[in-house]
């Protein structure tokens, strides 16, 4: 996921490079927008329920920046003993357990909105404000139970609940 939003990172710069005024550039879910967007005057991305994708949960308005969301409900399987997804706790090396089933994260780099979106993500629902909060990125959380968890407006990105 940080490989991928570097990946956007980098093409971002391409385009900019190359003259462009605005855009935005979008990979496997991470998302990037620079300058006025073509329909208005600040860029507006839902970010789909974790549990019903046909419905935003929220809105992310951000002024410039990235936009990734980290998830526990794709890239898993089970095992036998249980399900099992790719976000490993660097502590033990084994899937992190969180009752968090999606974080999203907004911050001036894509690959470092990833950073901090898994980080939160293990850290559970008790730490996870915090931890947003600590790293200067806002963002909203969904619980297994379906709560929504979300920081407080930034100058980088308002999250608006849907």
């Amino acid at each position: 996921g940080i490989g991928k939003g570097l990946a956007v990172d980098r093409a971002i710069e391409l385009c900019r490079a190359a003259g462009s005024a605005f855009g935005s550039v979008e990979l496997g879910g991470d998302l990037r927008v620079y300058g006025s967007p073509w329909y208005g005057d600040r860029w507006t991305i839902g970010m789909a329920d974790p549990f019903d994708p046909a419905v935003d949960l929220a809105t992310f308005a951000p002024t410039e920046g990235a936009v990734t969301t980290s998830t526990v409900l794709k890239r898993r399987w089970f095992d036998g003993l249980g399900w099992r997804h790719h976000l490993l706790d660097p502590a033990t090396g084994w899937p992190g357990t969180t009752d968090l089933v999606t974080v999203a994260t907004c911050s001036s780099e894509a690959w470092w909105a990833e950073v901090v979106a898994k980080t939160a993500l293990l850290a559970g629902s008790d730490d996870v404000v915090g931890v947003l909060e600590q790293l200067g990125t806002p963002g909203l959380a969904v619980t297994a139970s379906g709560q929504i968890l979300r920081t407080a407006p930034s100058d980088r990105a308002e999250v608006v609940a849907a």
